[in-house]
C-alpha cells in the first residue's frame, strides 16, 4: 500500500517520467525535456516537504504516547504508595495490639486511619514520607523538579484552627500535589513538577486565602526543592525544616527558601 505522504511525489515523478520519454521520442522538441525536469524537481521538493511533515507528526505522536505512559505510571505509583503505607500501618497496629493497653486506648487506635490526619482529613506524616520518597524517584527518572514546603500558621482568633488552614491549602494546590499534616502540627506540601519560584507563588496564594478568612493569621513557610537543594527524602525534609526555623525567627509571616546545596 502506498502511503498518503508519498502519493503526490509519485504522481509528479510519473508525469515527469512520461514527459521525459515523450521528449526522447520527439527529437525536435526542447519543451518536453524541460517540462520533465520541472516535474522531476517538483516531485523531489514535494517528497522532502511531505517527509518533514510526516516526521513532525510522528514526533508529536511519540510525545503524546510518552506523556500518556507517564500519567499511567504516576497513577500506578500512587496506588503502590497507598498499598505500601497500608501494609506498614497494619503491621504497626498488629504490634500495638499485642501490647497491654487500657480498653479506651485500644479502641481509639483501631478507629484511626494511619493514612489520614484525623483532625483535618489531610494525609498523615507517614503518608508524606513514603509519598515523597516515591515522588523523588519519579522526578529523578523524568528529570523534573519537586518542591517540599513546611508551613506553620498562628492566629489571634480562637476559632481559626487547623481546619481553616487545611481549607485554604485545598483551595490552592493542584490535584497532582500532596498536602499532609505532620505529627508536630505543621503542614507539609509536595508540589509536582514545581521549581522554587512556583512553590513561592503557591505559598503566597495560600497566605492570601488565609487572610480572606482571617486577616490576623500569620504564616511561616520553609521551602526546599529537588534537585536544587537536596537529592534524598530525609535531606530535603531537613532542608525545608531548617528554612522554616529561619522563617519563624521573624515576628511577621515569612517565606524562607533553603540555602542548602547537597552534593550528590
Amino acid at each position: 500500500m502506498i502511503c498518503k505522504a508519498c502519493g503526490p511525489s509519485i504522481l509528479l515523478g510519473t508525469i515527469g517520467l512520461i514527459t521525459g520519454i515523450a521528449g526522447i521520442l520527439n527529437e525536435n522538441s526542447t519543451t518536453l525535456p524541460a517540462a520533465a525536469g520541472i516535474f522531476a524537481l517538483g516531485a523531489g521538493w514535494t517528497g522532502v516537504r511531505l517527509g518533514r511533515q510526516l516526521g513532525a507528526e510522528q514526533e508529536r505522536n511519540a510525545l503524546v504516547a510518552e506523556e500518556l505512559a507517564d500519567v499511567i505510571h504516576r497513577s500506578k505509583t500512587t496506588e503502590q504508595e497507598l498499598e505500601k503505607i497500608k501494609t506498614e500501618s497494619q503491621t504497626e497496629v498488629n504490634k500495638t495490639e499485642t501490647q497491654p493497653k487500657a480498653p479506651a486506648q485500644t479502641a481509639q487506635t483501631n478507629s484511626t486511619d494511619p493514612l489520614l490526619d484525623s483532625q483535618t482529613g489531610l494525609f498523615s506524616e507517614n503518608f508524606f514520607r513514603v509519598a515523597l520518597e516515591s515522588r523523588i524517584a519519579s522526578a529523578r527518572r523524568h528529570l523534573r523538579p519537586i518542591s517540599v514546603i513546611l508551613i506553620e500558621v498562628t492566629s489571634q482568633v480562637e476559632n481559626f484552627n487547623s481546619d481553616s488552614i487545611a481549607a485554604a491549602i485545598r483551595e490552592t494546590i493542584r490535584d497532582a500535589d500532596t498536602a499532609c499534616r505532620m505529627d508536630s502540627g505543621e503542614f507539609a506540601l509536595v508540589l509536582e513538577d514545581t521549581p522554587e519560584t512556583g512553590a513561592i507563588w503557591t505559598v503566597e496564594r495560600i497566605r492570601r486565602n488565609l487572610h480572606t478568612a482571617e486577616d490576623s493569621a500569620l504564616l511561616w513557610a520553609g521551602l526546599a526543592c529537588y534537585p536544587a537543594h537536596a537529592f534524598s527524602r530525609d535531606a530535603i525534609i531537613d532542608a525545608a525544616s531548617t528554612a522554616l526555623s529561619k522563617a519563624k525567627d521573624w515576628e511577621q509571616g515569612r517565606i524562607e527558601v533553603s540555602d542548602t546545596v547537597e552534593e550528590e
